[in-house]
């Protein structure tokens, strides 16, 4: 039996720019699960477009895969469902599963003919559980989707359904990433200037309750951290000098800061060090502010920072849950720790000219040298897309390639479109993201 394993993207203007490429780190996971089935005569194979190049449905039309497994944002929803169409036009035998982040929160919006099945909860548990049913009862992958936990699936009949997460599935630890794939790649690997960066995931969801943010809502809405030696046992594999740790808020607590700091004084008296990008809320670092310069010194570089508004009504309409002051200060203190920073602002559809104005103040005045702007792009699932779901109805605008936080997906109110686009790129080309 072989698997091919695919990395989806849109289209857009960072998809061709690509100032960030970054391993696929949930096919390098899949990989591992997989790796546990190979005595069965399983086998697996990776693919991400913007590592190798090369065209998606030609590898497709190479491998010949009997399972075909699909991955991406919400960006890639059509490339998702395009690849899968060419897959069932190549063999109707094939089966076609996709998953991810978005396939998590979203996964009607698979429900395609081409499609038969999508791990939208605890996944990697879901692919382990599946399998091995698959090689210990003989039976067809059809037959077995519903006794699958936490499936979407196509039935017999060409019916959609689910079935329940199951408590294994919500305790099952997260597998050491198979990073063979990494390693032959590493070298096309970037975060903006820097090289061969590697992803490391030590937690799942996020303890706080932004309104517009999806993350929180991915596990479940349950926000569980890894075993410590787990991860320590994963970073000490990892060839790789800078680590990228891509939880959507590390720093929590001050206990879990301390552990760290206890955790990366013993890999450095193994002669191990690292350096981290690590993202972090303004008010954590207010709050854990003497954590921050002991964490600089044992190797956290960079703090991405989603500062998102700097007045408090802005930060009150999208729930963030924090005062315009705690940005102000965490600026401060990352950069009195000597580390750098990346802020992530945002603009909603609904800013003035002189909301634009005072951002562009405010960044300056604060020396804030390396920032985002994105556009407030409500996602399904949120708070903030129930807010805004019914001026979100032009076909034209809300396509899933235009919701890479880059692209109107409702039409402003306080200026034309392209007056608000002018606006949004002249701020964001201040940024000196190097």
């Amino acid at each position: 039996m072989r698997i091919l394993l695919i990395k989806c993207h849109g289209r857009s203007l960072m998809t061709r720019l690509r100032p960030i490429v970054t391993e696929p780190l949930e096919l390098e996971m899949i990989a591992a699960v997989l790796g546990g089935f190979s005595e069965s005569g399983l086998t697996c194979r990776i693919y991400d477009p913007w590592l190798e190049g090369g065209s998606t449905k030609r590898i497709m039309d190479q491998e010949k895969p009997d399972i075909l497994m699909l991955s991406g944002y919400v960006t890639a929803v059509e490339e998702i469902i395009s690849l899968a169409d060419h897959a069932k036009a190549l063999s109707k035998d094939v089966a076609v599963w996709v998953g991810g982040v978005h396939a998590e929160g979203c996964p009607e919006d698979f429900f395609v003919p081409s499609v038969d099945a999508v791990f939208y909860a605890n996944a990697l548990w879901g692919l382990s559980a599946l399998l091995k049913a698959h090689f210990e009862q003989g039976m067809d992958f059809p037959y077995l989707y519903e006794t699958t936990p936490g499936l979407a699936f196509k039935n017999l009949r060409g019916e959609w359904g689910r079935t329940e997460p199951s408590a294994e599935g919500k305790a099952f630890e997260l597998p050491k990433p198979d990073r063979r794939y990494f390693e032959a790649h590493k070298h096309k690997i970037r975060y903006v200037a820097q090289r061969e960066v590697a992803l490391l995931k030590t937690a799942l969801s996020c303890p706080h309750q932004c309104e517009f943010c999806y993350c929180r809502l991915l596990n479940g809405g349950e926000y569980r951290e890894r075993p410590m030696e787990d991860v320590l046992q994963e970073l000490r594999g990892i060839n790789a000098d800078t680590i990228w740790i891509v939880d959507d808020c590390f720093l929590t607590t001050a206990e879990r800061a301390e552990a760290w700091i206890e955790a990366l004084e013993g890999l450095a008296d193994e002669g191990i060090r690292k350096r981290f990008i690590a993202y972090a809320r303004a008010d954590s670092v207010v709050r854990l502010q003497n954590y921050v310069s002991r964490l600089r010194a044992l190797g956290f570089e960079e703090w991405i920072v989603g500062l998102e508004a700097v007045e408090d009504a802005q930060l009150r309409q999208l729930g963030k849950g924090l005062e315009a002051e705690d940005n102000a200060e965490a600026v401060s203190i990352i950069r009195e720790a000597g580390a750098r920073l990346t802020a992530l602002f945002l603009v909603s559809p609904d800013d003035s000219a002189a909301d634009f104005r005072r951002l562009e103040a405010w960044i300056k005045s604060h020396g804030v040298r390396r920032y985002t702007v994105s556009i407030l792009t409500p996602l399904k699932g949120t708070t903030v897309y129930n807010q805004y779901a019914e001026r979100m109805k032009d076909p034209r605008l809300v396509r899933p390639a235009r919701f890479d936080f880059l692209h109107l997906v409702m039409r402003p109110t306080r200026m034309p479109a392209w007056l608000f686009y002018l606006r949004f790129w002249w701020l964001s080309l201040g940024a000196r993201l190097k």
